[in-house]
């Protein structure tokens, strides 16, 4: 089976053929979202908060990745702000229908360090939205001290998750610090404290 061309505006989202699954996956980093019908969406989260958003008649779905490194006030946009919206707007363009949507959040952990708020910032940006949008959260698995890697299926919601214990590497910890550290510089109203200084 040959991979198909990723959808437009997709371009540099890493796709490649899952072999657990079967099928073809997109694989997201932090500031990342994909949509898809067919497509395995596979991610290693941290600190940051998965969205996965999933319109049930049309099997279509997506997810985003990030960090919110800011308190949110609602005075500018923010990461986590732009992850949201930008993965429910392009599902609403791509067919999906608002009173069938639903989510499934994931990660917010502590693993950035133990006084740090993003994730308790991801949790909470990602909650307020989705109830703003009046899509309920059907599932999800958060905080902890632990990374998960998240494996979603779009055409009918399933997840696995593995929480991921025992990592022996910094890959995920310096990921998630170096998203933060691109937006420490640029403060929003409102935010007093640094995140994880």
């Amino acid at each position: 089976m040959q991979l198909q061309p990723a959808p437009r505006g997709f371009e540099h989202i890493n796709r490649y053929f899952d072999t657990v699954n079967h099928r073809y996956a997109a694989k997201l980093l932090p500031g990342q979202f994909y949509i898809s019908r067919s497509e395995t969406l596979v991610t290693v989260v941290g600190t940051g908060v998965v969205a996965c958003i999933r319109d049930r008649s049309q099997r279509l779905g997506g997810m985003n990745h990030f960090l919110e490194p800011h308190a949110t006030t609602g005075a500018v946009s923010s990461p986590g702000e732009d992850a949201m919206f930008d993965l429910f707007t392009t599902l609403l363009d791509a067919g999906a229908q608002r009173d069938h949507l639903e989510a499934k959040l994931f990660g917010g952990s502590r693993i950035l360090s133990e006084d740090c708020m993003v994730g308790e910032r991801s949790i909470a940006l990602a909650r307020l939205f989705l109830g703003q949008a009046n899509i309920p959260i059907v599932e999800e698995d958060l905080g902890g001290p632990f990374a998960r890697k998240i494996d979603y299926q779009p055409v009918d919601g399933r997840v696995r998750i593995k929480h991921l214990r025992d990592i022996r590497n910094d890959t995920i910890l310096e990921r998630d610090r170096h998203f933060v550290e691109r937006y420490r510089g640029a403060p929003r109203p409102g935010d007093r404290d640094n995140p994880c200084g």
